[in-house]
């Protein structure tokens, strides 16, 4: 895995912060400026499978992507002596998808999201076919219901005292279409440290909802 780690003279938390969805062929680092103000070290995580990622998770249905991004941010955390109490993981839209993932599966202290989605294999149909091919083999519609489950079923390990926040625009299409099932699945596991943070409007990238995201990543 691709990733950059910037750390923090006396720090004792870390962000970790996944990429979100970019033109074909071209991948980034995402909110290394805002982050940069933060009391903590932060690691950035790269998708750069395929042409166009791959939710940091499969090829074609083959998790080894996944297993490689968490052994990864496992080995940073350890040498830098962090506890996972003390982990923050975030991200946008696919990059908020990917914290609710691998937040599933550790007990880090907090997810900080902005508008990620919890359908995957519905969001990414029309607009990214590309990715869906490479993340399930296929398009068709058990293509997409494999990779629909995907959030819904990491989520399942969602460690009790980790808190989600999700920043979200009421004008969103992740508002009407992801959100809730975000709040049904954490609601039937009795889960209830989810707070959602409302824009009125559409979200985007304002920077005021970027230093949101980054700055509620460490606070207390």
């Amino acid at each position: 895995m691709n990733y950059l780690l910037e750390t923090h003279p006396g720090a004792r938390k870390l962000v970790v912060v996944f990429s979100a969805m970019a033109p074909v062929g071209s991948f980034t680092y995402n909110y290394r400026d805002a982050v940069s103000v933060l009391d903590a070290h932060t690691l950035f995580v790269m998708d750069d499978c395929g042409d166009q990622g791959a939710y940091f998770f499969s090829d074609h249905r083959d998790e080894s992507i996944r297993r490689s991004v968490l052994s990864a941010v496992t080995d940073v955390k350890d040498r830098l002596g962090v506890d996972w109490s003390d982990v923050a993981f975030v991200g946008s839209s696919k990059g908020g998808t990917a914290a609710l993932i691998f937040g599933g599966t550790v007990p880090v202290g907090r997810i900080v999201v902005g508008a990620p989605q919890t359908r995957v294999g519905s969001f990414l149909k029309k607009p990214h076919p590309n990715v869906l091919e490479y993340m399930t083999g296929g398009t068709d519609e058990a293509d997409i219901a494999w990779a629909d489950e995907i959030v819904p079923r990491q989520l399942r390990g969602l460690a009790p005292s980790t808190s989600v926040e999700v920043i979200i625009g009421t004008r969103d299409h992740h508002y009407r279409d992801h959100l809730p099932l975000l709040r049904r699945e954490l609601s039937a596991m009795g889960h209830s440290n989810l707070l959602v943070r409302e824009v009125p409007g559409l979200m985007g990238r304002p920077l005021h909802s970027v230093r949101s995201l980054c700055e509620s990543s460490v606070s207390d």
